[in-house]
Formats: C-alpha cells, sequence, structure tokens
C-alpha cells in the first residue's frame, strides 16, 4: 500500500463538521417535523419527546464514532486521490456518496415498509443528509492536508 498522509486533526474536524450537519439536518425547524412523521412519531408529548432524547443520548456517541471512522477513510481516499483543494474534495465525496452511500440508502428507503408516498420522503431525506455530510467532509478533508 503507498504511503498516503493524513491530518488528523481535519479528520476530527471534518467528522464534527459532519455530525453537526446531522444536527441541523434532522432539527424540527428543517426536515426533523417531517422524518418524525415518516417514521410514526410525530405525535408524541412532550415528555415521550424528552425520554426519546435522554435515551438517545448515548447513541451520538457511537454515531460519532462511526462518522470519524468514515471521515478517517475519506482522508484515505482524499490523500491517495492527491486531492489538494475543497472543490476537489467536495468531488470525491459525491462521488463516493453516488457509488457507495446512495445505494445502501435507496435500499434501505424501499424496503422500509412504509407507504409509497413515505418511502421517497424519506429517501430524499436520508439521502441529502448523507450526501450533505460527504460534501462537507470532502470540503474540509480536501483543502486542509
Amino acid at each position: 500500500m503507498m504511503h498516503m498522509h493524513v491530518n488528523y486533526l481535519a479528520v476530527v474536524v471534518a467528522a464534527i463538521a459532519a455530525m453537526t450537519v446531522g444536527i441541523v439536518w434532522y432539527s424540527r425547524s428543517l426536515f426533523g417535523r417531517m422524518w418524525m412523521k415518516i417514521i410514526g412519531r410525530e405525535n408524541m408529548s412532550q415528555a415521550e419527546r424528552e425520554q426519546m432524547k435522554k435515551d438517545t443520548r448515548p447513541y451520538f456517541g457511537i454515531m460519532f464514532a462511526g462518522v470519524l471512522v468514515g471521515a478517517f477513510v475519506f482522508a484515505l481516499f482524499i490523500s491517495g486521490l492527491h486531492v489538494y483543494t475543497a472543490v476537489e474534495g467536495m468531488q470525491v465525496g459525491f462521488w463516493a456518496w453516488l457509488g457507495f452511500i446512495f445505494p445502501v440508502v435507496l435500499g434501505a428507503a424501499l424496503f422500509s415498509g412504509k407507504d409509497k408516498d413515505l418511502v421517497w420522503s424519506l429517501f430524499l431525506i436520508q439521502a441529502g443528509h448523507s450526501l450533505a455530510g460527504m460534501l462537507v467532509m470532502g470540503a474540509i478533508l480536501g483543502m486542509w492536508r
């Protein structure tokens, strides 16, 4: 395997940025309300919503670990492809999303058991989130080598 340079600080910043994209994406002011409706949780009381937040807090640490691994592997791609700009990093992010993430998100949505109309909404929300995260990570990793 050829020698690849990875900026570990950039990996951490890219992972934090991708997590931030997810938090904003699924906020109630963007797609959170629609997503909650799709997953059948739109009629939760305030107490139920607070309990759900409490129950899912540990998952954010697990998710961050996964995103951190993804950012590291993405940094290896960026290095191996000799990417040196934010735009080039975003291009790699787009192609990685299209080739690796898009098919998985599509399959998960199609076989989610949701109503046909909801399947496409679910797909667009989740695929859009993944694309936005990959573009942000690509920009950071591409320009900060």
